[in-house]
């Protein structure tokens, strides 16, 4: 390494690139050495940064507040992570406009249905005025207030409910029910199997994709394939629109209406397309 200094000055030298004699810098190979070091440890510690992502950067993060205030209408929005929230008229929900690496947090006061997209990594949690609620992959319908009235019902999965004035928590699954009685969580058997479906039959979707407003009636309206898209890059196309209980041909009309396009129908199926 010394040798190579000595000749790039004694070249730098003959150009008259530097003057004669000038101090040659000889590199410790142990400065290169712990040089490196540093750069390495700095570069680990900006990621580990980004990934915990600590309450100093996340209080950058856009804060989106969702609120019914449609009468008898139930607004569909589809959350970050895919995640589908039926907010029930009165609900108010807040979340950030990206979720954490650790976590997907929510705070929520009314009624709403969730639809949550599976992610082991990442647990999703709703926060409610005195309960805490975990789960990874499921579907459920929440119903709570500030006057300690909640109740929970879960259709797919397994769901934690953590009181959090004491440590107390229930894990409630498929088919099961809780409800906060007296401070204490209390589970019981679902004898009303409308309670997961109430207010589905009338849909108000914000400037929401075509995608998940067809994902929507598919699996939540008519439990089956129905609609179909011909192009999946009509899935991304955004509207505005409300949807009640009606036939299918006359949803598909509706969509195809606001959106210029054509239906075409192949057995049970319909299938929307370009004209």
């Amino acid at each position: 390494m010394d040798r190579a200094w000595q000749v790039f000055y004694a070249r730098a030298e003959g150009e008259m690139l530097i003057p004669v004699g000038a101090n040659r810098r000889r590199l410790n190979p142990y400065y290169l050495m712990w040089s490196a070091a540093a750069v390495l440890i700095i570069f680990i510690g900006i990621t580990a940064l980004y990934l915990i992502q600590p309450s100093w950067s996340l209080s950058k993060i856009e804060l989106i507040t969702l609120q019914n205030e449609r009468d008898n209408e139930v607004f569909v929005a589809t959350l970050p992570d895919g995640s589908l929230v039926f907010l029930s008229p009165g609900g108010t929900l807040t979340y950030p406009s990206t979720f954490a690496y650790s976590q997907r947090l929510l705070s929520f006061d009314g009624e709403a249905f969730f639809e949550v997209s599976e992610d082991q990594n990442r647990p999703f949690i709703v926060e409610t005025e005195f309960i805490t609620v975990h789960v990874v992959g499921t579907s459920f319908r929440i119903k709570t207030n500030t006057n300690t009235s909640f109740e929970l019902a879960v259709r797919s999965g397994v769901v934690k409910a953590a009181l959090k004035s004491e440590e107390r928590e229930v894990f409630v699954e498929e088919g099961e029910q809780v409800q906060l009685v007296n401070n204490w969580l209390q589970k019981s058997f679902i004898e009303d199997q409308n309670v997961l479906n109430r207010g589905v039959n009338k849909l108000y979707f914000k400037e929401e994709s075509l995608g998940q407003i067809i994902r929507v009636v598919n699996e939540c309206i008519y439990g089956r394939k129905s609609l179909v898209l011909r192009d999946e890059s009509l899935s991304s196309k955004v509207i505005t629109v409300t949807l009640h209980t009606q036939s299918r041909e006359r949803i598909a009309e509706i969509l195809c209406n606001a959106l210029d396009l054509e239906q075409t129908f192949e057995g049970r199926v319909i299938y929307l397309g370009r004209r």
